[in-house]
């Protein structure tokens, strides 16, 4: 009788418990992803404005994503040293400083700035997620609460880029940043009803690791986002240096890889010592949680590159407004929220290798349908279900490796898992994104250079206005204005809007081919999230 009198008191207990945190908390999460999809949706827009090219708001979402991932780490130990609860607070209060900056910005160095410290304010927001819900709910609240927050990013997309799209067409983009302000300043103040489920904690903080970590993370992605300016391998003209004629970008890629290793060399040092580590090696012990972690940078570089590129093309080459690009989105979106919400529902009666490898396999399908269909026409069909292949094994993937690392490792997931999760996918967004800029750049150029050089129909006085090291995604409007001062024909006009238009599309192929090519190499860490199940002491997930 006692016993059941404790558990209606627990049932009962749990059923008051408001939801009004877990609000808080996704809203926080949108926040996050409306700052990102803004930028990505109103590249031309933006670039514009500040009157700069637009990979400078690449650079930008370059630059906010390596900050993250250079401290978020650190910001799950401020949030213990601090309080989860506070750190929250603060976070939402600079991350709402950071866009009132980004909508005053007047050029491309105060709004890289103000992304940087956005970046800032989500290392500490980022991990604090995980923690106030455990802090805020207990059995069934949290194990569904626990499924919302891990399909929240992926859920998130689609108002995002819908309300993105709707704020940047018509009040404007610096407009959109003023809502988000606002939205910022509510999640404020919803967080008055957050419990903080525990106080401060003596925590101590591994400087050197901090620092080790934050080098590799600039290192890495500062040579990937220059490596088409600096050069993939020998130096070019634009690089700063070079070491016996070798390209600073491929440098700086090796030395951060060589810090990373540093970096685990360390952390097993500070803890064999009896030290507190930034992050403990054992966090990542099993090949499955390593082969988890490498699965979810993988799917987060794929996605990045995706939702980066066909903004890119769709606003700067074909001209298109904001809205239009959008909902150019919407079956990308569309099908990651329905991922989502369906691994939710049966994540936990289903082998996550299988759904894993089967994710992996229609993002690669999917990739392969768009580049192979493509055209100037974005309602075509296929199109359209290639990209609303990818975004579903994009949503169920991100969905099913967060909830499967946290469940795995419960015990640690607050203070060391979620952090290292949430440091590799934004690397991954850096990387992604970079490298995919650098690729459709790269073809572009080889592209130009080919056709260009070699075409009887393009007189040397047109060669002169086109620049043949460096192209640029450019519209065929911009391109005949540009070429009109040369006084052309109209058949020499069309012969390079023929060649931009075919060297274009290539280019944008070419990085759909790649990125289903990645996608099938994932299949190999997929696979082996199985291999751990039989573990001792871990709960078996494959039958």
């Amino acid at each position: 009788m006692a016993t059941d009198t404790v558990s209606g008191a627990a049932a009962d207990t749990e059923r008051r418990a408001s939801w009004i945190p877990i609000v808080a908390i996704l809203l926080a999460q949108l926040l996050l992803v409306l700052n990102v999809t803004m930028l990505k949706v109103s590249i031309e827009d933006i670039a514009e404005s500040l009157s700069a090219a637009s990979s400078w708001v690449k650079s930008a979402i370059v630059a906010y994503a390596l900050s993250v991932a250079a401290l978020i780490t650190t910001g799950a130990k401020l949030d213990e040293l601090f309080g989860v609860r506070r750190m929250f607070r603060v976070g939402v209060l600079v991350f709402a400083a950071s866009m009132t900056a980004m909508a005053l910005s007047r050029n491309v160095h105060s709004m890289i700035v103000a992304q940087i410290v956005a970046g800032a304010a989500t290392g500490a927001l980022a991990p604090a997620l995980v923690i106030l819900v455990t802090d805020n709910y207990r059995g069934n609240q949290r194990a569904t609460a626990m499924g919302w927050l891990a399909a929240a990013q992926a859920m998130s997309i689609v108002p995002g880029i819908l309300l993105a799209g709707l704020l940047a067409t018509w009040p404007g983009w610096r407009y959109a940043y003023g809502v988000f302000i606002l939205l910022a300043l509510g999640v404020y103040a919803l967080s008055e009803k957050v419990v903080a489920g525990r106080g401060r904690q003596r925590v101590s903080i591994d400087v050197i690791g901090v620092l080790l970590a934050a080098m590799a993370v600039y290192l890495i992605g500062t040579g990937c986002n220059n490596l088409y300016d600096w050069g993939a391998w020998r130096a070019s003209e634009r690089a700063p240096f070079d070491l016996f004629q070798i390209s600073p970008a491929p440098l700086a890629i090796a030395g951060g890889a060589l810090l990373v290793r540093t970096f685990i060399v360390w952390s097993h040092h500070v803890g064999e010592r009896g030290g507190t580590p930034l992050v403990p090696p054992e966090a990542f012990a099993s090949p499955r949680e390593r082969a988890a972690l490498l699965s979810m940078f993988l799917v987060a570089a794929i996605g990045a590159a995706i939702t980066f590129v066909i903004p890119l093309y769709i606003e700067v080459v074909q001209g298109r407004s904001v809205l239009y690009t959008a909902l150019a989105l919407a079956p990308f979106a569309v099908a990651g929220f329905a991922a989502a919400a369906l691994v939710v529902r049966v994540g936990a009666i289903a082998a996550p290798r299988r759904i894993a490898a089967g994710a992996f396999l229609c993002v690669a399908i999917g990739a392969v349908l768009t580049g192979a269909t493509i055209r100037n026409d974005w309602n075509d069909l296929l199109v359209m279900l290639g990209m609303a292949a990818v975004g579903f094994g994009e949503g169920a993937l991100g969905t099913l490796l967060f909830k499967l690392l946290v469940t795995c490792v419960a015990h640690r997931a607050e203070t060391e898992v979620s952090p290292l999760c949430g440091s590799a996918e934004y690397l991954a967004v850096a990387i992604g994104t970079a490298l995919s800029s650098a690729l459709i750049v790269g073809v572009l150029a080889s592209g130009v250079q080919r056709e260009v050089v070699e075409n009887p129909l393009v007189p040397e006085s047109l060669k002169a206005h086109v620049d043949l090291e460096s192209p640029s995604f450019v519209s065929n409007d911009r391109l005949r204005a540009v070429l009109a001062r040369a006084n052309p024909s109209a058949e020499q006009v069309a012969e390079a809007v023929r060649i931009n238009t075919e060297a274009r599309l290539d280019a944008l192929r070419a990085c759909f081919f790649a990125l289903a090519a990645l996608a099938v190499l994932a299949l190999l860490p997929a696979w082996q999230l199985s291999h751990a199940a039989t573990e001792p002491g871990r709960a078996r997930l494959d039958p």
